[in-house]
């Protein structure tokens, strides 16, 4: 369960990461050396593949310049399917 819930949170904050990153025309580049990350690393967290420290998160709403909650906007509440299809089973 745990790992399924990192997948997911991993997922949703690196799809937010790109949006914002998108929406301020930056690279991955550019937002990874603002905010003092390795470019490849930074593109781990925005593919979903690993999800970020609390400190990361920190340095790259700061590089975005917005809070750190917007990051986390679209992480599913605990207990919240992850998709539809998580309802299949459940009357």
């Amino acid at each position: 369960m745990k790992a399924g819930r990192e997948r997911v949170t991993a997922a949703a904050v690196g799809a937010t990461l790109r949006k914002l990153r998108v929406q301020a025309r930056m690279s991955q580049d550019t937002l990874a050396r603002s905010a003092g990350l390795v470019t490849s690393s930074y593109g781990r967290i925005e593919r979903g593949q690993i999800c970020p420290r609390v400190l990361t998160l920190v340095l790259l709403a700061d590089a975005l310049e917005v809070p750190v909650a917007q990051l986390l906007h679209d992480v599913p509440a605990p207990g919240t399917p992850a998709t539809p299809s998580d309802n299949r089973d459940r009357p």
